[in-house]
């Protein structure tokens, strides 16, 4: 009875130290802080120069932009995620180094993009197997090269 016990106790205090230390490693992984420019409810990109500012405030130790939101694709009322992944970043690419390692990074790197397989299905529903454009309200079109 006593080693039974013995053995309960110690592997609560085993999942407990995993549960913590996986989550204290997941936490040194994310930023304190995001900073969002939302205008009507919509993410906004905010610019460069902004970033920089937030670099010069004191205790900052760093500030970067990322690519996040939500395109909307008009044929058939979808709207996509769409999130940006800086593959010089050492502590995302850390995260997803799988995912890096089955795809062509020359690909990726000269205008590439990793989609899900429901916006897959859809790209090729409406023909865009090769490349597709986005449009942007005040840049014009970005041509997507390669879909991944």
């Amino acid at each position: 009875m006593f080693a039974l016990l013995i053995f309960g106790v110690s592997a609560t205090f085993f999942v407990k130290s995993s549960i913590l230390h996986q989550t204290q490693n997941a936490l040194a992984m994310q930023p304190e802080f995001i900073v969002q420019s939302i205008k009507g409810g919509q993410t906004q990109l905010i610019d460069e120069e902004l970033i920089y500012e937030f670099e010069s405030i004191f205790g900052v130790n760093g500030a970067s932009g990322r690519v996040y939101g939500r395109y909307f694709h008009p044929m058939g009322e979808y709207y996509f995620w769409i999130v940006g992944v800086d593959p010089f970043d050492h502590i995302l690419v850390g995260q997803i180094k799988s995912l890096f390692d089955e795809i062509d990074m020359n690909a990726f790197l000269n205008n590439g993009m990793i989609i899900s397989s429901g916006v897959q299905e859809f790209f090729k529903q409406n023909h865009y197997e090769k490349s597709y454009n986005f449009f942007y309200m005040k840049e014009g079109i970005k041509k997507l090269i390669s879909l991944m």
